[in-house]
């Protein structure tokens, strides 16, 4: 009985102790919590007496974190959270295992192992965590740091999976220091160890060459709260936008308005469109929104990001990375019910295709010199309204700068290839072009066909025939018309002199003549 008490309260103590790291993430965002809120947990697995026992604890602890850090989810997705916790926390099992295995009876040896494996199995959970069926990759632990410059300078060697590999490095450091009845040298290493990996961080992000000023860029957040009504929250934004320039004492390069903020499809509502000009031009800058509204009658919902600058629309994305059950129920006709109980989505929302460069904000996107404008999204032609003209003479910012070559300029030294005399088959002269042995390209309507096979038989593309009935008497009667008039053709052609044999009929009755280059 003693045996079953100690072995539970053990597991509820994970449960427990796996919470308080949702801390370190906005908010409160303490972000020193990252450095040893992790360690107590490894501290629990690593005094289990068995190693099930320590990756049970292990999976209780992330169960408890996931719980804690995804809370805003629980009006979302109801009774799923503690499924979807429990199953993102079976993630933490090996590193459970690993910390009874390496930290239980530690050694200078099972410190370096620990060092090294420890984070680098947090960081291939956070790395599954992230796919796209789980929403996205929420609670990364080196997304806490995002307040700390210091730690966060990592990121520009490995990311963000680089952070949380040096937060969980510290972690297990800071737990083999903490470890009771190790031996001095290993606890001591492990001390030393806590303290280097922070400032060997600090260091990098004080000596690292610091990269080149780009200029600076205003960018002001509208977000008037949760507002149901579709016109209300509008208006609500877009009252807050007009009065930036008044409050920020001058216009602003880029003005964001929070996710959902326009209810309506544009295409449907063109003075949504006006209205979002009008904002632009009183802010300063262009306007981006969230569309979340059906799109025509049969095209689905969408989630938007749409740009809108004071003379129309300069581009958009469709959102590709859905929420579960915030913006689609996964296995709708199996767990549809829950959206009678909790806030889940009533209607799945369609994913984006593609992704797309939104130009805003005095920072065009970089692109090949040779390169047209950039043409990847597509909601400006369904609105019926064309991108705004930027001052190189190009739409949505892709227009050719101020002096430099166009589309089809590629310096003085290359020239336009003039177009075939008139009677030369195109393909034959890019076939010369390319070579003798090219072929000709199929879409000619001057290629030759391909050849009868023998009487009686189809030829497949695969190179397999079939039997088919014979022709028909009339058929067999016009095929041997036209290959005789084919035959004669050809006959005056060559003794004409125009040509030594390089003729290709074929049944179509066409002929393709090679002229020489006299002729030419």
């Amino acid at each position: 009985m003693s045996a079953w008490r100690g072995r539970w309260s053990g597991r509820l103590a994970a449960l427990v102790l796996g919470a308080p790291l949702a801390l370190a993430f906005p908010r409160p965002g303490l972000w020193w919590l990252a450095f040893v809120g992790l360690a107590p947990l490894l501290l629990l697995a690593a005094a289990a007496h068995d190693r099930r026992e320590a990756a049970v604890r292990a999976w209780l602890g992330g169960t408890g974190f996931f719980l804690a850090v995804n809370l805003f989810l629980a009006p979302k997705v109801g009774p799923f959270m503690v499924p979807l916790a429990l199953l993102l926390g079976a993630l933490w099992l090996p590193l459970g295992w690993l910390a009874w295995r390496l930290l239980g009876r530690p050694t200078v040896g099972r410190l370096a192992a620990a060092l090294a494996l420890l984070p680098s199995v947090l960081v291939v959970g956070e790395a599954v965590r992230s796919w796209e069926g789980f929403g996205g990759p929420w609670g990364l632990l080196g997304a806490s740091q995002w307040n700390h410059p210091p730690t966060l300078a990592v990121a520009a060697l490995g990311g963000v999976w680089a952070v949380s590999f040096l937060l969980a490095a510290v972690n297990v450091a800071v737990a083999a220091a903490a470890r009771p009845g190790g031996p001095v040298t290993v606890r001591a290493a492990a001390a030393a160890t806590a303290v280097v990996l922070p400032l060997a961080a600090l260091a990098w992000w004080a000596w690292r060459p610091a990269p080149p000023p780009a200029g600076t860029v205003r960018v002001a957040l509208v977000q008037p709260g949760v507002i149901s009504p579709v016109e209300a929250r509008f208006q609500a934004s877009e009252r807050l936008s007009l009065a930036l320039r008044q409050g920020s004492g001058g216009p602003v390069d880029l003005v964001v308005w929070g996710e959902s903020s326009v209810g309506r499809d544009p295409a449907a509502h063109p003075g949504d469109l006006a209205r979002l000009a009008a904002v632009a031009r009183a802010a300063g800058g262009p306007v981006l929104a969230n569309v979340d509204a059906q799109r025509g009658r049969d095209g689905g919902i969408y989630k938007t990001a749409l740009l809108v600058g004071p003379s129309g629309v300069l581009g958009s994305y469709d959102k590709m990375r859905l929420v579960p059950f915030g913006e689609y129920v996964p296995l709708r006709p199996l767990l549809g019910w829950v959206t009678r109980f909790t806030d889940a989505a009533k209607v799945d929302r369609h994913r984006g295709r593609r992704l797309a460069v939104l130009p805003a904000g005095g920072l065009p996107p970089r692109r090949r010199p040779d390169r047209g404008p950039d043409r990847r999204h597509h909601l400006p032609a369904q609105l019926g309204s064309r991108p705004a003209r930027q001052p190189g003479g190009g739409a949505g910012g892709g227009g050719r700068p101020p002096g430099g070559p166009g589309r089809h300029q590629r310096g003085l030294g290359r020239l336009r290839r003039p177009r075939p005399p008139a009677g030369v088959a195109p393909d034959l002269l890019a076939r010369r072009r390319r070579g003798r042995a090219a072929g000709l390209p199929r879409a000619d309507p001057l290629r030759p066909r391909r050849r009868p096979a023998p009487s009686g038989l189809r030829r497949r593309p695969g190179g397999r025939r079939r039997h088919r009935r014979p022709a028909p008497p009339h058929r067999r009667v016009n095929l041997r018309q036209r290959r005789s008039h084919i035959t004669k053709t050809t006959g005056s052609l060559r003794r004409s002199g125009l040509t030594s044999g390089n003729v290709r009929p074929s049944l179509g009755g066409r002929v393709a003549v090679a002229v020489p280059a006299t002729l030419r």
